[in-house]
């Protein structure tokens, strides 16, 4: 099985691990449908795992949708952190320390 989601059929190998007898187009699609599901259903749950392990929040836009925060989007780019942090010490600034407190307050880990 490949794993680069979505899956198709051709990620569907023998029955019996390669008994050499193959499945039937049907039951590839059958196959590959159940794994494109359970893929779907483990990336739509995702958040609820992130959010009590304090790693997202959420929160309504202006039309009530419900919108995730993720921590690990939250942070810059390590260049423009690195970057940050280079012209912080140029210029006698906090900008990177700032930024960086920032998502930990928004994010705290949970007790």
């Amino acid at each position: 099985m490949a794993n680069k989601y979505p899956y198709t059929w051709n990620d569907v190998g023998e029955k019996g691990g390669g008994d050499g007898i193959p499945y039937t187009q049907t039951e590839k699609v059958a196959i590959v449908t159940e794994w494109n599901t359970n893929y779907e259903k483990r990336k739509a749950n995702e958040w609820v795992k992130h959010r009590l392990c304090g790693k997202v929040t959420s929160h309504l836009d202006g039309q009530g949708n419900r919108v995730v925060d993720s921590k690990e989007k939250g942070y810059p780019g390590i260049q423009d952190q690195l970057d940050m942090q280079y012209w912080d010490i140029v210029n006698g600034t906090n900008v990177w320390k700032d930024t960086i407190a920032a998502v930990k307050a928004k994010f705290p880990k949970p007790a």
